[in-house]
């Protein structure tokens, strides 16, 4: 587990709340709110292993909570320079708040270690690539929009099971 991880699961085990319903039988925790999150002591940060420039820049991205939260309904450019106006917070982590949070299949989370190598092993079978030769893929090798069905176009027709053949031994 990486160290942002355990970061995560310490601060809000310690600060988060008991999940609704069955959750909390089983252990499970909601994550604190953005003015929660505020309200988290230094030394509990410190606990948890994030530094105080770490510490710092999530402090101030949780000041602008409402202001980040408007990049969820913005184009994808438009959402990372939102983003990337917080200082601390820069073109990878972008990146990888608009993968996740806008599904945008266009972010690349440049400084990641490993991607400029898979993605150039992939598109062109090379071994070593760079973060700029990987910027953007060729069009014709971008995934295309899911095909979206009306619920009643679906077949509807049951198959049966497929069976092995039965042993002959």
């Amino acid at each position: 587990m990486t160290e942002a991880h355990r970061a995560w699961q310490y601060l809000v085990r310690r600060h988060g709340a008991p999940a609704p319903g069955l959750g909390a039988e089983l252990g499970l925790v909601v994550p604190p709110s953005a003015r929660e999150w505020a309200l988290v002591p230094s030394w509990s940060w410190h606990r948890a292993g994030v530094d105080a420039k770490g510490t710092e820049t999530i402090l101030r991205a949780l000041r602008l909570a409402p202001r980040l939260e408007e990049a969820s309904a913005m184009p994808g450019t438009e959402a990372a320079a939102r983003l990337m106006r917080v200082p601390g917070l820069g073109p990878w982590t972008a990146a990888e708040t608009l993968q996740r949070c806008n599904g945008d299949p266009d972010a690349v989370s440049v400084g990641d270690l490993h991607l400029p190598n898979t993605v150039a092993w992939a598109l062109a079978g090379k071994a070593h690539g760079t973060h700029e030769e990987n910027a953007r893929p060729p069009r014709s090798l971008r995934r295309p929009p899911p095909l979206r069905l009306p619920p009643d176009s679906y077949p509807r027709r049951a198959r049966a099971p497929i069976r092995p053949p039965p042993r002959t031994q």
